[in-house]
């Protein structure tokens, strides 16, 4: 990484004044530079340090940091691994970093051992086994596609690089030239780049002629686009007359923003920044990629609603240039890590990203997400030669090449680079189709988690007619789903407390309630039902009703869709995990603030059909009096009995039957409410919890909390509960988890003869779900049972 002169020959004065000073002085000067993020200066004093006193494991450690930080890997690993091995306690953080190191250096093999010891003492809270569970899943997809060697298509592009940064390329669709970001020196007034030499990247533009890219004159005022501080990449309409870029505030980071320039009578306008519902205050808005028509404009943000670092936000552009509020793209894209440039195909209808936090080679990798339904994009990391170990981003596709920028070369300065594409759409399904194992695909998202955004772009039209969807994350967000609702209370007493009382709204819609200790009842019609009212009412009781009365009113409620439970076959009782899922919402959610819990109940489709209507009511009931002898007032709470009606799931499988025995749960509260929404895992074979754990990547304790304690082992059809899982794939021989249910799962049996291949050709299933699913680390063998999982139930299965 190439450094500026001034700098360089400050240190080189300084060094031997303060080498001759107390290691005080030497630890203070150190200790500047790292907290000013100048970690090459900060290595050259800490290192120091460590020479003069080698068991000095504090200024160790800080000298490994520094080395890793400026990207010194070989050198940092040394260092990582004395902190690692000591009894400080910096060991701890030293033995991550160490492993983490190992990888970025493509250490493979090491770093996974390492990972694995790190997982096996659990010393790590649940957000940093997430991230070595994924560095470790990284490692060993490496070293399977460390297996393939092949001639790489990915070349430098000439006339652009130089020894300092260059990234961030897109095309103006009109004149086919380049728009790069530069660290060099240019002509205009730059800062120094203090953190990693060179100046504070700017905005040029190259063209193409027969000797090359030669950088473009700025006649047209594009160079006013630049400021004495840090312009960040930008993105062209297909016109190639409007350009948005991100620009930053000052030379200590600041606060960036997206900003837009339009091209008018060949001259670029003064930028102006977008309204703040892209750039929302104090949080920065960085990496723009627009669409061609110039509607939809992909953004990262660390704004609030983030998943954990910068995540990757979407809005659209309606009538008179308004923009719509920012949507967060979801836990199948966003990781509690960093995701950055965005670039969306739209011929192919996916979009490509960089991230940190899913299973990858080193740094940022770059990945595909495509959905394959309307909520379900699927990740697919376009592997080598486009990652290695260092960092691949800014992704983007030009006509009949592509563009990415990495710093896989030995400098370390990122670079940009070509390759060739014949066409945009069959480059890119490749990644997606692939079948050879040691191949780039990895078809991973299924198993992480999958609600999210589906990846059309709107037109226009589109954002005045459809509600904007939102994804479903594991912690509950709902800051932009307030809505006001129009309700109907119907209040009223019987003669006996604690009794059921029924109202029939319509032919088809009954409600059930409690009443409470004063023999008083009260129904909320919410707009689910107001459209069935009218003016007959028909009640009953086990009770004569004395009196009601209708009060017409409305108040703005925000819907928590909270998890499901689930009931035993023909039984009513509470299940020891659904009674710890009724606890939390008693200390997550403040009853005063709760207008009301509407429960939706459900059967199998076993049994008579008006027996399984009432077995749904007893549900209801059962769940209502839980909650109210913990103090939850009856007369905010309502069940929908459905009986066998609406199945959730195929009612051909014990596991199907099941998942329809259950009821959802919908809570309207006056505020917003965070809560960790668990994932629901069906016990498909007996395991222990030690297994339990194991295979879902959290402790034992974790697990008794959320299902109940004092199990040491769980059987078929029990249900887990377990928030922020850490598998990299659940094993379908031991686990269903409740978001694959429009899956096939099919059970079979190895014959002689059958491979891996076979198998995969047969049910057109890929290789890697078969070993992912199943978990398997060797050859296929006759007589050993595996699970198939087919991703789309159209498909039918071949008869087995």
């Amino acid at each position: 990484m190439k450094r500026f002169l001034s700098t360089i020959l400050f240190i080189t004065l300084l060094l031997p004044l303060l080498y001759s000073q107390s290691p005080y002085k030497i630890r203070q000067v150190a200790q500047q530079y790292f907290d000013q993020q100048l970690f090459k200066e900060a290595a050259i004093y800490f290192n120091e340090l460590v020479g003069l006193n080698p068991r000095d494991i504090q200024s160790r450690f800080k000298l490994a940091e520094s080395l890793y930080h400026s990207l010194q890997y070989s050198k940092a690993i040394e260092h990582f691994r004395v902190v690692a091995n000591s009894k400080d306690s910096l060991n701890k953080e030293a033995q991550h970093l160490y492993a983490q190191t190992l990888k970025m250096d493509g250490q493979y093999k090491m770093a996974d051992s390492v990972f694995y010891i790190l997982l096996e003492n659990e010393l790590y809270d649940e957000s940093l086994r997430s991230s070595i569970f994924n560095q470790k899943e990284g490692c060993q997809l490496a070293m399977r596609q460390a297996e393939t060697k092949k001639a790489s298509p990915i070349t430098k592009l000439e006339g652009i690089n130089t020894d300092f940064f260059e990234f961030g390329l897109s095309q103006n669709p009109k004149t086919k030239s380049l728009t790069i970001l530069t660290t060099r020196k240019l002509k205009s007034r730059q800062y120094p780049d203090e953190k990693y030499g060179g100046y504070l990247p700017d905005l040029v533009r190259f063209i193409q002629n027969e000797k090359g890219w030669n950088m473009m004159k700025n006649d047209d005022g594009f160079q006013q686009l630049n400021t004495p501080y840090a312009e960040g990449s930008g993105t062209y309409t297909n016109d190639g007359n409007t350009f948005y870029f991100t620009s930053c505030s000052n030379n200590q980071g600041g606060q960036c923003q997206i900003y837009r320039s339009r091209l008018s009578s060949d001259k670029w306008s003064t930028p102006v920044v977008l309204p703040e519902t892209i750039n929302k205050p104090g949080f920065q808005a960085q990496h723009p990629f627009i669409t061609g028509g110039g509607d939809t404009l992909f953004f990262v943000s660390d704004r609030t609603g983030t998943f954990g670092g910068m995540d990757i936000w979407m809005s659209l552009r309606g009538r008179n240039d308004v923009w719509s509020p920012a949507i967060n793209l979801g836990t199948a894209i966003n990781t509690e890590e960093d995701e950055i440039s965005p670039y969306f195909s739209e011929s192919f209808r996916a979009l490509l990203f960089a991230s940190h936090g899913h299973t990858g080679y080193g740094g940022f990798d770059l990945f595909l997400a495509k959905g394959i339904t309307f909520f379900e994009p699927q990740i697919y990391n376009l592997g080598p030669p486009y990652n290695t170990s260092l960092d691949d981003a800014y992704f983007y596709m030009g006509q009949s090449v592509g563009f990415l920028s990495s710093n896989r070369n030995e400098a370390r300065d990122m670079d940009i680079f070509h390759f060739p594409v014949e066409d945009e759409n069959d480059f890119l399904s490749g990644f997606m189709t692939r079948d050879d194992l040691s191949g780039r695909r990895l078809a991973m998202a299924k198993f992480k988690q999958l609600r999210s955004l589906d990846l059309q772009t709107f037109r226009t039209d589109d954002l005045f007619g459809y509600n904007i969807y939102r994804p479903i994350p594991d912690k509950y967000e709902v800051k932009n789903s307030i809505s006001r609702y129009k309700y109907v209370n119907v209040n009223g007493n019987i003669h006996d407390p604690n009794t059921p009382v029924r109202i029939f709204v319509s032919d088809s819609l009954e409600l059930l309630t409690l009443s409470n200790d004063d023999s008083r009842f009260s129904f909320k019609l919410l707009v689910d039902s107001l459209h069935n009212l009218d003016n007959d009412y028909s009640f009953h009781s086990e009770s004569t009703i004395e009196s009601h009365h209708l009060a017409d009113t409305a108040g703005i409620f925000v819907p928590h869709f909270y998890e499901n439970l689930y009931f035993d076959f023909g039984s009513h009782d509470l299940r020891p995990e659904a009674s710890i899922a009724l606890d939390e919402i008693i200390s997550n959610f403040d009853q005063k603030n709760v207008a009301l819990i509407d429960i939706q109940t459900h059967t199998d489709d076993k049994g008579n059909y008006d027996f399984n209507f009432r077995l749904s009511e007893k549900r209801g009931i059962a769940i209502m009096s839980y909650l109210k002898e913990r103090g939850f007032p009856s007369t905010k709470m309502r069940v929908v009995a459905h009986g066998e009606e609406n199945p959730r799931a195929i009612n051909d499988s014990w596991y199907g039957r099941l998942y329809n025995r259950r009821a959802e749960i919908t809570i309207y509260n006056q505020t917003v409410t965070d809560f960790s929404k668990p994932k629901l895992f069906v016990v498909r074979d007996r395991m222990t919890i030690d297994e339990a754990s194991r295979l879902l990547g959290v402790t034992q304790d974790h697990i008794s909390e959320r299902n109940g304690s004092g199990r040491t082992s769980f059987s078929q059809g029990q249900v887990l509960r377990v928030v922020n899982p850490q598998y990299f794939t659940v094993n379908v021989k031991y686990l269903i988890e409740e978001s694959d249910l429009d899956n096939v799962i099919i059970p079979y049996v190895v014959r002689s003869g059958d491979s891996l291949e076979s198998i995969s050709n047969k049910f057109k299933i890929p290789e890697e779900f078969i070993l992912e699913t199943n978990h398997i680390t060797g050859d296929l063998k006759a007589g050993q049972e595996i699970i198939l999982y087919q991703l789309d139930s159209s498909i039918n299965a071949p008869q087995l």
